[in-house]
């Protein structure tokens, strides 16, 4: 028996119209972002982590995807790294058009090469 149904990621049902890969590519993106951030504020993940009265080991898992944060948990970590955690999630749901737009130019081509570094454009912290 299939332990996690065709419809889910890791048994979380998914919302219609959600692609298997957007979920990644999210999780990858917002990551990416957070600890651009976190070194574009000068903060180290001891630093950051202190501040939260966390162990180092948990802001590492957290940027190498070891471990998925939770809502509040993004909130909380926008709020300390000083992002608008509105303009953080329009941006992702930017780069997810972009990457979703990317995906189709190759699902519509499937005999081409396909490039080497298809990659939705992710934009520079500002």
């Amino acid at each position: 028996m299939n332990r996690f149904p065709a419809d889910s990621v890791k048994g979380l049902p998914l919302a219609r119209g959600m692609v298997i890969d957007d979920v990644p590519f999210l999780d990858a993106w917002l990551r990416d972002y957070l600890r651009k951030a976190r070194l574009k504020a000068g903060l180290t993940q001891e630093r950051l982590a202190r501040s939260f009265q966390l162990p180092q080991s948990w802001v590492a898992k957290v940027e190498l995807g070891e471990r998925r944060l939770t809502t509040a948990e993004c909130l909380l970590l926008c709020d300390r790294l000083q992002l608008d955690p509105r303009e953080v999630m329009s941006l992702a749901l930017e780069a997810l058009a972009a990457h979703r737009a990317i995906r189709m130019q190759i699902s519509a081509h499937p005999h081409t090469d396909r490039p080497q570094a298809a990659r939705a454009p992710r934009p520079p912290l500002s």
